[in-house]
């Protein structure tokens, strides 16, 4: 009967391991998935701002060639600067929100 009872104990013990371990394994893997998800915003906001350097080149150009529309030009270069200051404080938090993520994936 002993032998019985501490089979069922060791098994016991087994299964609430097994269990732990899945669930430990289960909280990782979603903390890794949102690490991923956050970068793959990160890369779209970089591409935003890499477009809206792009607008400004342009915009630099029709203005040099242009000198009659610097006014307007002007007040869109304010706008897209505006833009680019904005993106980054976007880059900023989601940056943030990677180390968290990350931080709690190595507790």
């Amino acid at each position: 009967m002993a032998f019985k009872d501490s089979f069922k104990v060791a098994l016991s013990t087994i299964a609430k391991s097994v269990t732990e371990g899945a669930a430990n394994v289960s909280a990782k893997s979603g903390e890794m998935i949102e690490v991923v998800k956050l970068k793959g915003t990160v890369h779209a906001e970089e591409e935003k701002i890499k477009k809206i350097y792009g607008e400004i080149g342009k915009l630099y150009y029709d203005i040099k060639k242009n000198p009659d529309a610097s006014e307007e030009g002007a007040s869109k270069l304010l706008e897209l600067e505006d833009s680019i200051d904005e993106a980054k404080k976007v880059l900023d938090d989601l940056q943030d929100k990677i180390q968290e993520a990350k931080s709690k994936k190595n507790q």
